[in-house]
């Protein structure tokens, strides 16, 4: 009778294990090309996916859901946002991420830049929203000035970002 108590604890804590690993990201298609990415189960906190035939553009990395006041720590977020990645390659069948867009200062939608900059992802941001980023530590001690050429600033009301077959309006 030990025995098989120890078994199936055993059993149902890997079960647990992946249940919750699995459970760390979900998926809601949209419709064909776009789909909203969840980073837990829990929190509200999404990213916006959009599927291109050749590459995917992502929209928001919350990794977590401290909200916008959050400005310390934030290279404690890598890891999850490598996870979130390694998601996305799984989902999407390996397509790059191609752009990663962010739609305002809040740097807990930013915290997870750093791989997707080290997978060559351009990064679509507001001037004053990078500027902020790098002001409040968004890279610990790597130095910003190394990752600019994968940045476009983006300083007017409206952009038309053309640098694809489907121009998308930032």
């Amino acid at each position: 009778m030990k025995y098989i108590a120890i078994i199936l604890t055993s059993f149902l804590s890997i079960i647990s294990i992946y249940a919750q690993s699995s459970k760390e990201f979900s998926r809601n298609i949209f419709s064909k090309e776009i789909s909203f990415v969840r980073t837990d189960s829990t929190h509200g906190s999404q990213s916006t996916i959009i599927e291109y035939p050749d590459f995917l553009v992502v929209i928001e990395l919350p990794m977590i859901n401290e909200g916008g006041g959050r400005s310390t720590n934030l290279v404690e977020d890598i890891p999850k946002s490598e996870r979130f990645l390694n998601y996305l390659k799984e989902e999407y069948n390996n397509k790059p991420i191609k752009y990663v867009m962010t739609s305002h200062w809040h740097l807990h939608s930013l915290s997870g830049i750093t791989p997707f900059f080290n997978e060559g992802a351009i990064l679509i941001s507001a001037k004053t929203n990078w500027e902020y980023s790098i002001k409040n530590g968004l890279f610990g001690d790597t130095d910003p000035k190394t990752l600019e050429k994968q940045v476009v600033q983006i300083t007017n009301d409206t952009t038309i970002f053309k640098n694809t077959s489907f121009p998308i309006s930032v």
